[in-house]
């Protein structure tokens, strides 16, 4: 088993990935984790290696569905990573995986509106650290999150008990409504169209399908809205 041989305190992000996809047991990984991390106060360690003790031990929550747990040392490990100044080895690509966990922890429970931030962020931080693996599957939860906002009555329902201000014609109301919604389908479509170039670079067959299948779904959407626009003229 890979876990066997490493050092906790020098644990980096690559290697704790790796025992996610050597097939380590959820269980035992976040055991390990929550360890280590019982120690920190006790051991001189750098926040950038509790950074990554937490990016795993929310990985293993994650994958064991325990979604708040998950997300609780998500947030801790963003903010841990943001205040770190010490030159950690990859601050951006850890800043980056921790939003990103926090992101997907939102997708799971469908919160897609308040995806959206996170994902953001792991996409910059992404982008900066030059990991395209992280930069695509940021994009294309991006992209995914950003079309569920847009078409998902979550976001309707709390944009109109927001405004205090009474509807009094219908048409405005609507037609404003739907000229946001062609803006989130656009921002949607740009995220899944920068994926699929990624992904084709790559050579990433199964990301680059993820993207092209987003996008005809938005590209429908938007043909839909123009339609509507149309035979409301």
């Amino acid at each position: 088993s890979t876990m066997q041989h490493f050092s906790p305190w020098s644990l980096s992000l690559s290697e704790a990935q790796q025992w996610f996809e050597d097939g380590e047991s959820s269980q035992a990984i976040l055991e390990e984790a929550t360890d280590v991390l019982s120690e920190v106060e006790t051991l001189q360690s750098t926040q950038a290696h509790t950074g990554v003790w937490l990016i795993v031990a929310a990985l293993a929550a994650q994958k064991l569905s325990s979604f708040e747990a998950a997300q609780g040392y998500a947030c801790q490990a963003i903010s841990m990573l943001s205040a770190e100044t010490s030159s950690s080895s990859d601050p951006d690509r850890c800043i980056a995986a921790a939003n990103m966990v926090l992101a997907e922890v939102l997708a799971c429970q469908q919160h897609w509106s308040s995806v959206l931030q996170p994902v953001l962020k792991a996409s910059v931080h992404a982008r900066h650290s030059g990991d395209e693996t992280l930069l695509c599957s940021a994009l294309l939860l991006g992209a995914q999150a950003q079309l569920k906002a847009t078409i998902s009555p979550e976001t309707a329902e709390s944009s109109e008990t927001h405004s205090s201000e009474p509807q009094r014609t219908g048409g405005s109301s609507s037609s404003s409504s739907s000229s946001s919604s062609t803006a989130g389908l656009l921002s949607a479509l740009s995220y899944a169209s920068e994926a699929c170039s990624i992904a084709r670079q790559r050579g990433d067959a199964k990301a680059n399908v993820e993207g092209l299948l987003l996008a005809c779904e938005i590209n429908a959407l938007l043909y839909e809205h123009e339609e509507a626009l149309r035979c409301a003229k």
